[in-house]
């Protein structure tokens, strides 16, 4: 997967991790990211993979990526560009590189948002969420058919978020019916939630009651 400027978290020296390490825990609440040091263990392990997007020798975003069990399906787990480089074009082009190396076993690509309208109407947290809607339509996310998708709290899982499932696909269709049920499982799973968990549960039901999955 490195390419054009992509290059694996693995490879980065202490000072290239350090400055990766403040990308990240800038882009992210406490609440929703797992630590630093578990991010740089799970790429050590394979069990994910995180890309760092480089200017020269200077790490400027990531993106983390891992294999939720959904056939066919990519689950991106964070993707952060510089504060200080946002709205300059960096996000695209790292997005651009993320989906051209997608590997061939799992083309199709998953990924979890704020919803903005969890946000107060008017609120720099709403706007925020916007921000982050707009760019990843812009690149060609589109919402999957999924109502009251919650994000589960990190460490905390008994408690979640309002959130949108988005999904990019190079085929650009909406998936819909079992292949969402499946996405949804497995991206609370994500999370080390059982099958069963209250939050999943109650998403699955929603989608029950409203036929949207």
């Amino acid at each position: 997967m490195d390419s054009d400027g992509l290059v694996g978290l693995g490879s980065l020296g202490a000072a290239g991790r350090a400055v990766v390490r403040r990308v990240y825990e800038e882009a992210f609440e406490v609440w929703e990211r797992e630590p630093f040091e578990e991010l740089v263990d799970r790429e050590d392990k394979g069990d994910a993979r995180t890309l760092v997007m480089c200017e020269g020798a200077v790490p400027i975003g990531l993106a983390t990526v891992s294999w939720p069990g959904v056939a066919g399906w990519s689950y991106l787990e964070y993707f952060a560009v510089d504060a200080r480089l946002r709205s300059r074009g960096a996000g695209s082009r790292m997005w651009r590189a993320l989906v051209e190396q997608l590997p061939a076993h799992a083309p199709r690509m998953v990924l979890e948002i704020h919803d903005p309208a969890g946000a107060p109407a008017g609120s720099a947290e709403r706007e925020t969420h916007e921000r982050r809607r707009r760019f990843y339509e812009r690149v060609g996310a589109v919402p999957l058919p999924v109502s009251g998708y919650v994000m589960p709290e990190l460490p905390d899982t008994g408690s979640g978020h309002p959130g949108l499932l988005l999904a990019w696909l190079p085929e650009r269709r909406v998936p819909g019916g079992a292949e969402c049920a499946a996405l949804v499982r497995a991206h609370q799973a994500s999370y080390g939630l059982p099958p069963d968990h209250p939050l999943t549960a109650a998403v699955l039901a929603r989608q029950g009651s409203t036929r949207s999955v």
